[in-house]
């Protein structure tokens, strides 16, 4: 579609070049929110392994009991 047919649709219907640039920013602004959250769970992973390096190796039990001496 020529450029200049755009142009002049744009102008005669404003409202339509709105919705779509509203629908597209929605979209950007769920995509952000969804990419925040998963950088806070992350965060919060990686801030409980800080705590204790050792959680992900379960109990101290278990790994006394896997030592052969």
């Amino acid at each position: 579609m020529p450029r200049h047919i755009v142009l002049q649709y744009a102008e005669e219907h404003p409202e339509d070049v709105l919705l779509i640039l509203e629908d597209r920013t929605d979209a950007l602004v769920r995509e952000l929110e969804a990419r925040e959250r998963d950088a806070a769970a992350a965060l919060r992973h990686h801030s409980a392994l800080a705590e204790d390096p050792f959680a992900e190796l379960g109990p101290q039990s278990q790994a006394a009991d896997s030592v052969p001496f």
